[in-house]
């Protein structure tokens, strides 16, 4: 117990499989236990508890049957375990001891009974120094005693006390004692053990900065403690919408057998509970921040002291979008990824499946958020050409058209990464269910790199992946949109036919608002989408009147407005999409036939304002969490 690694009590459901568990005799007994849903294991030889996916620290694990109340922040009573180091074990054994002797005594059956008087005046000396009510971890010379206090069988407590004048008098009654460490609730236990089985299992992959949100010198939370919010609150609303749902199943059973002969109840059945969804972070920013690596110190030896905080943005934010951009770092960075995600969904589907989880058929998805995103299109996009190279020597009878197209991308592709002439060892395995670009900078990446070589050949380019969206906060300054480098630009073609009479705009004017049919969209969005319309509408009419205007002129009008016509056919006769993309599918994820999402932003949301907090508030933001409940539970 210390203030780095706080006591905190394990989930009950953990805590009664240990003690299963230790109760059992023999050598064969299997001394570890998986808990938190097999996020975790235990320990019991060496009393360690270790995380299956997370990087975190091996954490202590210790049983005890006495407790210390002691005030806590909120002024409610926060049980301390008495155990070592804390209190020696034969101080433990002790006050069991003098705990089993009062209740013996109020026994009617025990040979103990009317000894009440002379258990209240014996004493537990206790060997240890330590004030478990002190915030100080210092020892202390006061010495420390435990009694039992009481007037009847009825009311009676055990007490730890300071050995002192005013205890001797009986002003001090001490600290209280509590046997157990009685009714308690761990944060999302009861959500999760009422939802079915894991079915849905989804990679995040960090973006910049890392480094700093994972330090304890800012407020920003890391991915792994976003990740543990973000299961915690879906979970949360999966099982409310349950009940809802079995809440209105049972209302119908009532009115429908309210109505009918009780020998021939209607009976509605209930629904299940929905499966759950399980995030593991990945986190590759040890690989090119590591204090062992030379880069690194070589950039900590080379940067100045002053203004320690923008130095710092620079090197743990800035630095890794430079990296990137370099082969060598790019190829560690993506290698780290993938073996990652291997070693992990290998570990995930050995641990639900001996569990009795129906993790047959079970889907796999990819999230990569900021930098992340450019990641995760380029696991996509060298699966994407393993795959390839694979079908074409199965295939060695390929049509004519793919041999074409197979030659014109003979050469590297530039949607690749930056790797070189040497491929990555290896790729990730399996095809993700939906892949999802949050907040991401891809379509910079992607103008930088080169997008012609996605709109080659006849052939939509497309992702090994079930569905793609590239979601982002309409604020995110980092966020950039996809759907305009994967249509092909027939401008100039239009531009040659001088019969043509309007160009087309082959990809939609505005990006795809995020709505949920948990939510629904905002009445601000509806009434903008009304306006736009009735604007749309207005200027179709305007356009065709035009048209049918210059259509019926007469001939000598015709010749003096010749010029008039040419200079207005470029401007006006410009169609534009529709801003729900119903005239258009995106192939990218071949099930979504829109890719580019914006979340809805609330009506007193100022844009500049919203800005400072968008990139980092993709994972609690309450549209994002019923998109993805709608998108893996309820699939």
């Amino acid at each position: 117990v210390s203030d780095v690694d706080p006591w905190e009590p394990l989930r009950k459901v953990d805590c009664l499989a240990l003690n299963e568990k230790a109760a059992k005799e023999g050598d064969e007994v299997e001394t570890e236990v998986l808990i938190e849903c097999g996020r975790a294991v235990a320990n019991l030889k060496t009393m360690k508890m270790s995380y299956n996916f997370f990087k975190y620290r091996d954490r202590q694990l210790c049983k005890s049957n006495w407790f210390l109340l002691v005030k806590g922040g909120n002024s409610k009573n926060v049980p301390v375990p008495l155990l070592e180091p804390v209190l020696p074990l034969q101080d433990c054994i002790a006050i069991e001891q003098l705990y089993q002797k009062a209740v013996s005594s109020t026994s009617t059956l025990s040979s103990n009974k009317n000894k009440l008087q002379e258990i209240l005046k014996e004493e537990v000396l206790l060997s240890s120094s330590k004030d478990l009510s002190s915030n100080s971890n210092s020892d202390n010379t006061k010495k420390y005693k435990v009694k039992v206090y009481g007037s009847d069988t009825t009311k009676l407590s055990m007490r730890k006390q300071e050995i002192g004048f005013f205890s001797n008098i009986g002003m001090s009654k001490g600290e209280l004692l509590q046997r157990g460490y009685s009714s308690y609730t761990v944060e999302g236990e009861e959500e999760e053990l009422a939802l079915g089985p894991v079915n849905h299992l989804v990679f995040v992959i960090h973006g910049i900065g890392e480094t700093m949100w994972s330090s304890n010198t800012n407020n920003i939370p890391s991915l792994k403690d976003e990740m543990t919010k973000l299961r915690k609150n879906i979970q949360s609303e999966q099982f409310v919408l349950w009940r809802k749902a079995c809440e209105e199943k049972e209302r119908l059973n009532h009115q429908k057998n309210t109505g009918s002969s009780q020998n021939n109840p209607i009976d509605i059945d209930l629904p299940q509970p929905p499966n759950r969804v399980e995030f593991i972070p990945i986190e590759w920013y040890d690989k090119i921040h590591s204090s062992q690596n030379t880069l690194m110190k070589n950039l900590n030896a080379t940067t100045l002291k002053t203004i320690p905080v923008f130095r710092q943005i620079a090197n743990d934010v800035v630095f890794d979008v430079l990296m990137y951009l370099s082969p060598q770092y790019c190829r560690e960075v993506l290698e780290e990824v993938i073996q990652q995600i291997n070693s992990h969904y290998e570990k995930f589907v050995q641990i639900h499946g001996d569990n009795g989880g129906n993790w047959d058929g079970g889907k796999v998805s990819i999230i990569g958020h900021s930098l992340g995103s450019v990641i995760t299109w380029d696991l996509l996009t060298t699966l994407k050409q393993s795959l390839d190279i694979t079908n074409n020597n199965n295939n060695e009878k390929a049509s004519q058209q793919q041999q074409q197209e197979q030659q014109q991308r003979k050469r590297k592709p530039s949607y690749l990464p930056p790797l070189g002439d040497t491929p990555l060892s290896q790729v990730i395995h399996f095809q993700p269910h939906f892949t999802i670009f949050l907040g991401s900078p891809l379509g910079l990446f992607l103008s930088l790199r080169g997008p012609e070589d996605l709109t080659l050949g006849n052939t939509p380019f497309t992702l090994p992946t079930k569905y793609a969206y590239n979601i982002f906060h309409p604020s995110d300054p980092v966020a950039y949109r996809i759907e305009p480098l994967l249509v092909r630009n027939n401008e100039k073609e239009n531009e040659q036919n001088e019969e043509e009479e309007e160009k087309i705009l082959y990809y939609p004017k505005d990006p795809q608002v995020l709505t949920t049919q948990i939510r629904g969209m905002r009445f601000h969005y509806k009434a903008d989408a009304i306006r736009k319309g009735v604007t749309n509408e207005i200027t179709k009419n305007l356009i065709g009147l035009d048209n049918f205007i210059k259509k019926n002129l007469p001939a000598e009008n015709n010749n003096n407005n010749n010029n008039y016509n040419k200079k207005s056919s470029s401007s006006s006769s410009l169609k534009i999409m529709e801003n729900d993309g119903s005239d258009i599918v995106f192939a990218l994820g071949g099930g979504s036939p829109r890719v580019d999402y914006a979340l809805q932003m609330d009506i007193t949301e100022q844009e500049y304002i919203s800005a400072l907090s968008a990139h980092t508030s993709y994972f609690t933001n309450d549209d994002f969490i019923h998109f993805l409940i709608e998108r893996t539970a309820f699939d």
